[in-house]
């Protein structure tokens, strides 16, 4: 599978699962530490999206944004999350980039709303490429060939969190089972499909019976594993897994999603038959209103030819009405 056709799968599953409120608190609290987020007001995050199309018009870049109050009431700040799911230097200058461009966003905003302050803009990237993170995890880093410690104090300097999941060992993930679930997926949708299941079940197994069946997003779990296993069908996922929750899991969703394709395929029968039934109405409408133009043309004397040049007739026809 292409670069861009994984990063496209990546970043809509990334976009359902972290604009969940539940999942991205809890995401951020863990990443960033309760030592930071205790001044902040977690049950009042407001989040979007900001998706970025390319010049085939497919969805290149998806980042989840959001603006969390003071507890001291005294302003807000800004936390970007970007998803990241390949490796070059050209992706870790752009992560850097985009910093800069959302905190000088942000503080445009806050210039024109008369701000007495400027909005902190915190960036976490989450990373499951295939290769280990070492591109750097400060806005300094862009800056090569700069050596003197002295003048690089004189820059502006953004930290980056990374969250390196290829890095990070299974029993570092942690939380609810709504969290871990997508981070296990996430770090390991490069493994087969049997290794994937044997590391689930295995966190699964963290959990009690309860907490299992609050598990949320199941069809987004199984779609995301499927679709970025294009070369195999949903039917051959099922005999593969091990597991009996995994094998709960994803029967219920393939279930799901099989009758979900099913809808949309009714839908767009349904669709195709209006449009056929409107294009053949409108064709008989025009064939109507020739056969009406040709018989009054035909009334005050117009030669054949003029009738069939005027209303796009044959000869046959116009001689039989």
């Amino acid at each position: 599978m292409g670069k861009t056709k994984h990063g496209q799968i990546h970043n809509n599953y990334f976009q359902r699962i972290f604009t969940d409120k539940e999942i991205l608190k809890e995401f951020v609290i863990d990443t960033l530490g309760e030592d930071i987020t205790e001044s902040l007001k977690m049950e009042k995050i407001f989040i979007y999206v900001d998706t970025v199309v390319n010049d085939k018009l497919e969805q290149s870049r998806t980042d989840v944004r959001m603006i969390i109050p003071l507890k001291n009431g005294k302003g807000f700040i800004c936390i970007i999350i970007e998803a990241k799911s390949t490796y070059s230097r050209d992706i870790a200058r752009n992560g850097i980039d985009q910093v800069e461009r959302y905190t000088h966003d942000t503080w445009d905003i806050d210039k024109k709303e008369n701000k007495k302050y400027r909005t902190p803009v915190v960036a976490i990237i989450l990373y499951n490429g295939e290769i280990e993170w070492d591109l750097g995890e400060n806005v300094n880093d862009a800056y090569v060939g700069i050596e003197n410690t002295k003048l690089m104090e004189l820059f502006m300097s953004h930290k980056i969190k990374i969250v390196d999941l290829r890095k990070m060992k299974d029993e570092e993930i942690r939380g609810s089972i709504n969290l871990t679930t997508p981070l296990f997926i996430m770090k390991y949708i490069r493994e087969d499909i049997t290794l994937i299941s044997e590391k689930l079940e295995k966190l699964w197994k963290r959990y009690t019976q309860e907490e299992f069946n609050s598990l949320r997003f199941k069809l987004e779990h199984a779609e995301y594993i499927i679709k970025a296993k294009k070369d195999v069908s949903p039917e051959e996922v099922i005999k593969i897994l091990k597991g009996k929750r995994v094998k709960e899991v994803f029967m219920t969703a393939v279930e799901k999603w099989e009758e979900k394709v099913e809808e949309k395929g009714r839908q767009d029968g349904i669709l195709i038959g209006e449009k056929r039934g409107r294009q053949d109405g409108i064709l008989l409408g025009l064939e109507k209103k020739a056969v009406e133009i040709a018989r009054k043309m035909k009334i005050k004397g117009r030669d054949v030819s003029e009738i069939m040049e005027f209303t796009g007739l044959t000869q046959d026809e116009v001689e039989a009405i």
